[in-house]
């Protein structure tokens, strides 16, 4: 995860930084479908149109959460 936070890619640092934010927060209703939600919503709360970024979100989701 710290590859992705780090990176020059700003949308894959956010998205990286949201995942890590959301397992971090302590409720306890945790899914896919909840971290999916999470992740769209915050990122419309910094202006990125997060219908573009369900491509990006599914590679990071592929590399961080199956390691």
């Amino acid at each position: 995860m710290l590859f992705y936070k780090n990176s020059n890619n700003k949308l894959y640092s956010n998205i990286a930084t949201l995942i890590e934010s959301f397992f971090l927060d302590n409720k306890s209703n945790k899914n896919l479908h909840t971290l999916k939600s999470y992740i769209n919503l915050h990122l419309k709360q910094l202006g990125i149109n997060y219908k573009l970024t369900n491509r990006t979100q599914k590679q990071l989701f592929s590399h961080i959460l199956l390691q």
